[in-house]
């Protein structure tokens, strides 16, 4: 390829870019546009919600099992301190069943923290491709509807 060829190859994309970039297209697309955002938007909304949800709950069960978790130890030490192995034994047990349980909420929460931090993510994102595209159909333009809680 030639020097001449390579020029007129970049200027070409170039023009068609610039084409694209400021094309005025008839403003029922760029509403359908919008509302294809919108409803993305809702839909990951919706997932936010859930999974913050999801992380209460988490909580929840994970102060309840640290509540469990501290009885069991103190259960464990009486009945070691009375000498009642055979208790003793048996609040181990459930003491070792309350610390895996609690381990298994805690990584379930890191889940549901990182499948929030990545909703928000898209949130945000389609919150600016909204901006831009109702930025080009209209002066002013209406605010998305946020969601009543974020996740924390």
């Amino acid at each position: 390829m030639s020097l001449d060829e390579l020029i007129a190859a970049v200027e070409s994309r170039v023009f068609d870019l610039g084409k694209r970039l400021l094309d005025e297209r008839p403003p029922v697309r760029k509403k359908d546009a919008a509302e294809a955002i919108r409803e993305q938007l809702r839909q990951h909304y919706t997932a936010l919600h859930q999974h913050g949800a999801a992380m209460e709950q988490v909580r929840g069960r994970i102060s309840a099992g640290e509540v469990d978790a501290a009885l069991c130890a103190s259960r464990v030490e009486t009945a070691l301190y009375i000498g009642d192995l055979l208790a003793a034994w048996g609040n181990a047990l459930a003491l070792d069943r309350t610390r895996r349980t609690l381990e298994a909420d805690r990584a379930q929460l890191r889940e549901h923290e990182s499948a929030c931090r990545e909703q928000r993510t898209h949130v945000e994102r389609l919150e600016s491709r909204l901006a831009l595209v109702l930025d080009r159909t209209s002066p002013a333009r209406p605010q998305a509807p946020r969601p009543r809680q974020w996740c924390r």
